[in-house]
C-alpha cells in the first residue's frame, strides 16, 4: 500500500489489502474530472483501449512482485526520461503510472477523498477514511489558509492529527 505524505488515514488501512486481486494489478481512485487522453500530448502513447479516467497515484494498492516481474519501474523511468526530452505528457509520475499500468480497479470513494487543497474543492467534505490534501494549499501553509479563510474544516482535521502525534 502506497500513501502520499499529504494524506491522513482515518480508517482501518487493512481493509485495502483485499482490493487487489488476480484480475487487477493495482487498485486506486479514478479521478473523475481528469481524462486520461487530456494528460498525454504525444499521440504515439495513446492506445484505443486506454481508460477514459486517469487514476490517482496518491494512494494505491499493488503487488510489488508484479511490478518486478513486469519491469514497471524500468518502464516508468524510461517514460520519465522521454517526457523530459520530448514533453509527452503532463501530471508527473501519476500520468506515467497510468501509461504503464493499465489493469486497475477503482477503490471506493471513502478511501480517497482527494483535492482537499484545491481551490475548486474548497467545500469538500472531510469525512472519508483517507483524506488527501492534493493541490497547492497544503496544511503546513496554514498562515495563508487562515488569512484567506479557505479549507478551514479540512485544515482543522489535519491540525488535530498533527497535534496528536507531535509531528
Amino acid at each position: 500500500i502506497y500513501v502520499d505524505t499529504d494524506i491522513i488515514v482515518k480508517g482501518n488501512i487493512e481493509e485495502l489489502y483485499d482490493l487487489v486481486d488476480d484480475d487487477n494489478e493495482l487498485a486506486a481512485k479514478n479521478i473523475r474530472h481528469m481524462s486520461y487522453k487530456s494528460q498525454i500530448f504525444d499521440e504515439n502513447f495513446i492506445q484505443k483501449d486506454d481508460p477514459f479516467y486517469i487514476y490517482g497515484a496518491g494512494i494505491f494498492i499493488t503487488y510489488l512482485n508484479v511490478w518486478r516481474k513486469k519491469k514497471y519501474g524500468d518502464k516508468m523511468i524510461y517514460l520519465m526520461k522521454e517526457n523530459k526530452k520530448k514533453s509527452i505528457c503532463c501530471g508527473g509520475t501519476q500520468t506515467i503510472m497510468n501509461m504503464v499500468i493499465k489493469n486497475t480497479k477503482n477503490i471506493p470513494d471513502e478511501w480517497h477523498i482527494y483535492g482537499l487543497s484545491e481551490v475548486k474543492q474548497k467545500n469538500k467534505k472531510n469525512d472519508g477514511k483517507l483524506l488527501h490534501f492534493s493541490g497547492g494549499f497544503k496544511p503546513w501553509k496554514i498562515d495563508y489558509c487562515i488569512k484567506h479563510n479557505i479549507f478551514r474544516d479540512c485544515f482543522i482535521e489535519w491540525y488535530k492529527y498533527f497535534k496528536k502525534y507531535h509531528i
